[in-house]
């Protein structure tokens, strides 16, 4: 929820309360961390130590450096860094395929989890000197980083219900998964990476213009001023993304199967596989939209709209597939996700542009 609640608020406050805002979530974010580790730590000592606990460990500690990362780059999109809001999803992707890539060679699991370690770590290093953040911290900073905050607190549920839209997936595809045939859960983890990786792609400072100008633009000009940036980015975005889907269909798809192919894969799986990656893709301009315009009616001082969507999407997507399942096995899953990001980009587009004189 972190990447919808702050630019919004950064962009209202200065570059030095903004520091201290995310030194103070810093802080409450180690004390996360620790506790998570001190909670296994009590695990561990009643039952059996086992290769198990050391992925458990490792895992807690890279969730902690990945919402430091998170925070990063909240504050990267809002002082208009595009390149490390780019750079950094790229660098954790390397880093994590660079450990699986040492898994696989040395067939040793742990080595996944040293990439990811790795690449998160030297993102956080490498974000605080981009973006000339100390790691000095007073405990007075602290105080008036929580103050800087402070607003967000009646808003905080809407925007968590909110992330719901974007965070929900991998449980309900695990749960759908069960009620298909081995290796539709390696399928669509897959189609998800690709699909997420391209939809970064596509959104590319679209956050960000979100976050710095569409609160000025409202104040400014106006709500129907503030719409028409929202329709021009929303129009942007959703064609670029049927470009990407186009240029896949053409050539990508092709190039795909080149890299994918393997003893180890029938040419029926890889076919279903590059059908599950297609039609994501398809879906990749609304994905990418949404976002954005959660961020437009938060400049609105609009809440509960976003956070009923947020609700629609993961439940319209989990019905949908479920009832696609039967005639259609795995590829029910993407088709089910696409529709529903088309029809969620349409009910929020309504939304926004519906005639408000308030």
């Amino acid at each position: 929820a972190l990447l919808y609640i702050l630019p919004p608020r950064f962009a209202q406050i200065e570059e030095i309360e903004q520091d201290r805002a995310l030194k103070a979530l810093a802080v409450i974010v180690v004390v996360m961390t620790a506790a998570a580790l001190f909670g296994a730590t009590c695990l561990v000592s009643t039952s059996t130590f086992s290769f198990f606990w050391v992925l458990w460990f490792g895992f807690a500690l890279t969730a902690g450096l990945s919402l430091l990362t998170t925070l990063l780059i909240c504050l990267a999109q809002t002082r208009g860094a595009y390149m490390m809001t780019a750079i950094s999803p790229m660098l954790t992707s390397s880093a994590l395929l660079a450990g699986i890539v040492a898994a696989v060679v040395f067939r040793h699991a742990w080595m996944v989890l040293v990439g990811q370690l790795v690449g998160a770590a030297f993102i956080v290093v490498w974000g605080m000197r981009s973006l000339g953040v100390s790691p000095r911290m007073l405990r007075r900073d602290f105080v008036l980083g929580l103050s800087a905050l402070a607003p967000l607190k009646q808003h905080a549920l809407s925007i968590a219900i909110g992330t719901m839209a974007f965070t929900l997936f991998p449980s309900i595809d695990a749960a759908l998964c069960t009620l298909l045939e081995d290796g539709a859960m390696t399928t669509m983890a897959f189609g998800h990476r690709v699909w997420i990786a391209v939809a970064t792609a596509v959104s590319l400072g679209a956050y960000t213009i979100a976050a710095r100008t569409s609160h000025d633009i409202y104040q400014r000009e106006g709500r129907s001023s503030l719409c028409r940036r929202a329709n021009r980015e929303t129009l942007r975005m959703v064609v670029f993304g049927l470009g990407v889907w186009l240029a896949f269909v053409v050539v990508g798809r092709r190039l795909l199967a080149v890299l994918l192919v393997s003893s180890e894969m029938s040419g029926q799986d890889l076919d279903l596989l590059l059908d599950c990656v297609q039609w994501l893709l398809l879906g990749v301009g609304p994905a990418a939209t949404v976002p954005y315009l959660f961020r437009v009616f938060y400049a609105l001082q609009e809440y509960q709209k976003p956070a009923a969507i947020g609700i629609l999407i993961p439940v319209a997507y989990g019905t949908l597939a479920l009832l696609l399942i039967r005639p259609f096995g795995t590829l029910a899953l993407p088709y089910a996700l696409t529709a529903v990001w088309w029809v969620s980009l349409a009910i929020a587009l309504m939304v926004l542009n519906r005639r408000n004189d308030g």
